[in-house]
């Protein structure tokens, strides 16, 4: 058995908090919509979400349905979720079951303890003992699966969420694990969200600042199309392409004129730069997520083309 309860006030340890920012880079805007995971779930217009199965199946089915509920696409409303009573209705349902796992292990730490107090019960001595402590692993891993009306699997569930709470049994009460749960609960609703409908999403990319190979003013001129980005992005964006109109082998320009490209969304200007760019190797790995990102665009656009039945 799991030594712990379903009822815990641990405080969790959060590495890094106090660790330094890294220094902010010159990036350019990227916003649109990116696809869902699932083609077949994007192209549904409701979805009935029957309730779960398993210890955590109830929480986890009000969740989805809510988040399913409120996404919307460019101010519309995608899923009309629809009722168990009336799953007969939808285009598809969503069944599910969650329960989940345990496991403990034992190791040992050092903690600093009042060892020593005076009449008035304030501490006048700490020492340094070793205590033999117990790490609890919480994993939810629910099963999820999307049905069509015609019987065909539209999407199934790959989603795990994990937690640790420690303790030390002889200066600590056992966690209670509902609050982690509840957390996961509600992580993994949001994430069948955005894996069954497009959304919108807001990048900032870093530009590409290589100065090498370029001669002259024309140094100068890209140092200062650099730092335009921070306050205009268009006239940075107008300079790097003139700049790259007399030096079309140049890496970074090559990239950031796609870069330009993609932000306005001109797919073909934006796939000519970014395929010229791939032929460096100063450029490639950047031009590589740029195609990425545009072929999830043109896939987004491809999903709603299909949900509005256009």
């Amino acid at each position: 058995m799991p030594r712990f309860v379903r009822k815990i006030s641990v405080v969790l340890s959060v590495c890094g908090a106090f660790a330094g920012s890294p220094a902010a880079a010159e990036t350019l805007r990227i916003e649109g919509v990116y696809p869902a995971e699932s083609d077949g779930a994007a192209s549904l217009n409701s979805i009935s979400v029957e309730r779960f199965g398993g210890v955590d199946g109830d929480a986890l089915t009000f969740a989805v349905a809510d988040r399913l509920r409120e996404a919307e696409v460019q101010g519309e409303r995608w899923f009309n979720v629809l009722v168990e009573s009336r799953a007969e209705d939808a285009d598809a349902v969503l069944t599910g079951y969650a329960q989940p796992r345990y496991a403990d292990t034992d190791y040992k730490t050092k903690r600093k303890i009042c060892w020593a107090e005076d009449d008035r019960g304030r501490c006048t001595e700490r020492r340094e003992v070793e205590l033999d402590c117990i790490r609890i692993s919480i994993t939810l891993r629910p099963e999820m699966r999307l049905v069509g009306y015609n019987g065909n699997l539209l999407w199934s569930s790959d989603i795990e969420k994990n937690r640790q709470l420690s303790y030390c049994p002889e200066l600590d009460t056992a966690p209670e694990a509902d609050p982690a749960i509840r957390e996961m609960v509600e992580e993994i609703a949001s994430d069948v969200r955005y894996r069954l409908a497009p959304a919108y999403r807001v990048q900032d990319i870093r530009i590409m600042e290589r100065r090498r190979g370029l001669e002259g003013d024309a140094r100068g001129e890209f140092r200062d199309a650099i730092a335009l980005t921070k306050t205009d992005e268009a006239a940075a964006c107008a300079e790097f392409e003139r700049l790259h109109v007399a030096n079309p082998d140049h890496p970074a320009l090559s990239f950031n004129v796609g870069l330009c490209a993609e932000q306005r969304y001109d797919i073909n200007a934006a796939e000519a730069a970014y395929n010229h760019a791939l032929q460096f190797e100063e450029s490639d790995d950047e031009a590589r997520a740029g195609l990425h990102r545009l072929n999830e665009r043109m896939r987004a656009d491809m999903q709603m083309a299909n949900h509005h039945g256009h």
